[in-house]
């Protein structure tokens, strides 16, 4: 049922090629981590976007939108990012039931890169998307972002279904899967043991802080800048719409004039024009520093 891969983004890839062919869409829900589009369009598939549904910064699955795009026969595969990268948004158990039914109706492989699951609100599981939809579902999990290994190339699939599993290990093997390297391996074992579930707790309780505590400053320093509800993942989706700004404009001042990087919600495409990314995995120090260094561009 597991299958170890080379990375996430490695393991799209393969699931790109095993279960579609050239010329074949690719559902992504936008906004949507930029990596997902390109891994689609390097491997001559073409890429279907279908918006998230967006209200007051809340982000919610759009049913009859997606149904729409998932009925279409030359859709063979949704790619489904949960907690969602970049809007923060964890799929509820009624979103990731729906999008099971369509993908059944239709059957659609489903593709669930679950690299944030380990990080989110208390409020608000990732319930593994293979436990709703195990006979078409190819999961990744990694250790890539809960303990910063995501330059190691190490991840795991999740795939319930046995047909669909040797499919997966079969396109895998013809894409040369190597080893993983040996001081990783050390360090990867070093995240299951009590030492690495504390250090989750730990990273989950400042992450959790840390976007509070944005919430309020942005709130009282920058009335034009509204921030999603933090519900997973350790980034922030920030919507500079209110303060006439474009996401390009405010990451290129924020370098130029205040020394701080962002990442400008147009590079996540459909939904992130008017958007910026940032990180909330630090200190809270750097929380309180870049809402000033913010403030002094919006008021200039």
């Amino acid at each position: 049922m597991i299958v170890p891969t080379l990375g996430t983004v490695f393991a799209l890839n393969t699931a790109i090629r095993a279960f579609t062919a050239p010329g074949d869409g690719v559902i992504i829900l936008v906004p949507s981590y930029y990596r997902h589009d390109r891994s689609v369009v390097r491997n001559e598939r073409c890429v279907t976007t279908c918006p998230l549904r967006e209200r007051e910064g809340q982000y919610s699955l759009d049913a009859d939108a997606l149904a729409v795009q998932m009925e279409k026969k030359e859709n063979k595969l949704l790619v489904l990012c949960h907690p969602h990268n970049p809007t923060g948004h964890v799929f509820t158990e009624k979103e990731l039931q729906t999008l099971a039914t369509l993908a059944r109706e239709t059957d659609t492989i489903v593709f669930s890169d679950e690299i944030f699951a380990d990080i989110t609100a208390s409020a608000h599981p990732a319930i593994p998307f293979a436990s709703v939809l195990p006979e078409q579902t190819v999961a990744c999990v990694s250790f890539g972002k809960t303990f910063n290994f995501t330059g190691v190339n190490h991840a795991n699939a999740v795939i319930p279904c046995p047909s669909l599993r040797n499919r997966f290990i079969d396109q895998r093997n013809a894409d040369h899967f190597g080893s993983i390297d040996p001081f990783f391996y050390q360090a990867i074992l070093a995240g299951c043991t009590e030492a690495g579930h504390d250090w989750v707790l730990a990273v989950r309780d400042r992450v959790a802080a840390n976007a509070r505590r944005l919430e309020q400053l942005l709130k009282k320093n920058c009335p034009g800048v509204r921030m999603s509800p933090w519900e997973g993942g350790y980034i922030a989706w920030l919507d500079l719409s209110a303060a006439g700004l474009t996401a390009e404009e405010t990451a290129d001042r924020l370098e130029k004039e205040q020394a701080t990087l962002v990442d400008p919600g147009n590079e996540y495409g459909q939904g992130g024009e008017r958007c910026i990314r940032l990180n909330l995995a630090t200190q809270e120090r750097n929380i309180d520093e870049f809402v000033l260094r913010l403030s002094e561009v919006l008021r200039s």
